[in-house]
């Protein structure tokens, strides 16, 4: 299946955010709509952008799509055991520029997922996935990454 501007979703950017404990910085991975990427990191690096390719769009807007068939509830669903007590990480979705759903957090109590069903909590796992995935191959260098 193609998708076309009339069937892409009406999502504005997707975001990761990571704050390493102890060290006061904070790392940021975002993708817009577009396929833009930006990057912020504490300096040296700075802010860096790009472009995903056209295909990695098409899966962004495919997760994203499933996740917004339903609403994204306020508080999180389901909580399980924290997964790394090194830093606290997010995932947010900006929705048609005006509403941003909270999807994900892991923080050193535990990873919470705003989710209303076990596969709720599959989709935004995988998108979690996948945006870390871009972190990685066109964020900071994999042996210098923050996140993962």
């Amino acid at each position: 299946m193609a998708l076309g501007p009339q069937t892409r979703p009406e999502w504005f950017g997707v975001d990761l955010v990571a704050y390493p404990s102890g060290s006061g910085d904070v790392h940021h991975f975002g993708i817009l709509h577009d396929g833009t990427w930006i990057e912020d990191d504490p300096l040296p690096q700075g802010t860096e952008f790009g472009k995903v390719n056209a295909f990695e769009l098409k899966i962004l807007d495919l997760l994203i799509g499933q996740i917004l068939k339903e609403p994204v509830p306020d508080t999180p669903g389901f909580e399980f055991p924290p997964q790394n007590n090194d830093e606290t990480t997010g995932l947010t979705l900006e929705y048609r520029g005006r509403h941003t759903y909270r999807l994900y957090d892991d923080e050193p109590d535990g990873v919470s997922y705003y989710a209303d069903d076990l596969l709720d909590v599959v989709e935004i796992g995988a998108l979690n996935a996948f945006v870390r995935y871009l972190d990685r191959k066109y964020g900071t260098d994999p042996g210098e990454a923050i996140i993962g």
